[in-house]
Formats: structure tokens, C-alpha cells, sequence
């Protein structure tokens, strides 16, 4: 969704099931400030934002996924060091 709000896209998400995978850490305002209602972000906070890397602690986060939790409506952040779910 190029030049979409921020809102309008977790809108869209949440009316579509979808998480949204992000670098952009306005989403954390639109959830925790303005408790803008959505279906899951995961909040990639990385010292090296390259592609590659972006790839990398991507695909170990999604080796993950079957050991965690319910991820639907949640906030995750992921670094290079460790992943946080809210």
C-alpha cells in the first residue's frame, strides 16, 4: 500500500486477518498511544536495517512462530538480540 497512512494500514490488515510486518516505529504510537485496534504488528528493530539482514532475523523469527502463543492482536518486536511479544 505505497503512500498509505499508518492507520490505514493496519485497517486494512485487521479487515483482512494480516499482520503487519514493519521498520517504522510510528506503528508503536498508533498501538500503544492511540490503542488504534489491529491484528498484529511485528516491529523489526534492527541495528542493520539492510535487506539481508531484515531476512535473516525474519526467517529465524518465523522458524519461531510454532513456539509461540496466539500471535493474532499482538505487538512483537524483533532485534538482532532477542524478540519481545506484548
Amino acid at each position: 500500500m505505497p503512500g498509505a497512512e499508518d492507520g490505514e494500514i493496519l485497517a486494512h490488515a485487521r479487515r483482512t486477518k494480516r499482520m503487519v510486518v514493519t521498520l517504522d516505529k510510528d506503528f508503536a504510537a498508533l498501538v500503544f498511544r492511540d490503542s488504534f485496534p489491529h491484528a498484529g504488528v511485528v516491529l523489526l528493530r534492527l541495528d542493520d536495517e539492510s535487506p539481508e539482514n531484515v531476512i535473516k532475523i525474519f526467517g529465524a523469527f518465523s522458524e519461531k512462530i510454532g513456539e509461540i502463543p496466539e500471535l493474532h492482536k499482538r505487538f512483537i518486536v524483533l532485534s538482532e538480540e532477542k524478540i519481545r511479544i506484548r
